[in-house]
């Protein structure tokens, strides 16, 4: 077994690791594909979208399609390599309308304006995912009103206070 110092060593590496990979994934240019094409970003919103590989979009036709897909390229559980975890964990999957209909997202990313992938102001539903707590704002990088529900929410309807009012989110404890 690694002495204690040994594993908190191992969680610096890691720590270091993940803020300079967070500064290359801010760093690399957007981009979205369906079947392998490279499509315009606005289109996002009309598709069933995953970003787990960020800064890359893979979008489909289906949502089953997109869950597939991400479950490929997400870790397995049980999986040792505790890094790739914490890069690719998605937190909430959000839909177009109400009840989880429409055109979906899930997300592992940050958001800082929903806009730039077409999703600005058109979130009617959500499914938080392993524990995640999305914080959703009114305003672009993270301004203005926000709402936030309890981990492992299942919202079919975020109210009419709420509906199609989304412009930015993260995930927070």
């Amino acid at each position: 077994m690694p002495s204690r110092h040994m594993r908190l060593v191992g969680v610096g590496v890691a720590l270091l690791t993940i803020a300079f990979a967070s500064v290359a994934r801010a760093e690399a240019p957007l981009a979205a594909v369906r079947d392998g094409a490279p499509i315009a970003l606005g289109e996002v919103a009309k598709l069933h979208c995953h970003d787990l590989a960020f800064p890359t979009i893979t979008c489909f036709d289906s949502e089953q399609e997109r869950d597939t897909d991400a479950g490929a390229v997400a870790p397995a559980d049980g999986d040792d390599d505790e890094l790739a975890s914490l890069m690719a964990v998605n937190y909430v999957v959000w839909y177009e309308h109400a009840n989880y209909g429409g055109a979906s997202y899930m997300t592992s990313a940050e958001w800082p304006d929903l806009g730039t992938i077409g999703w600005a102001h058109k979130i009617s539903s959500f499914k938080s995912l392993n524990s995640g707590r999305p914080r959703w704002w009114a305003g672009a990088s993270y301004t203005g009103t926000y709402w936030q529900w309890a981990a492992g929410a299942q919202v079919s309807y975020v109210g009419d206070g709420a509906n199609d009012r989304f412009r930015s989110v993260k995930n927070l404890p």
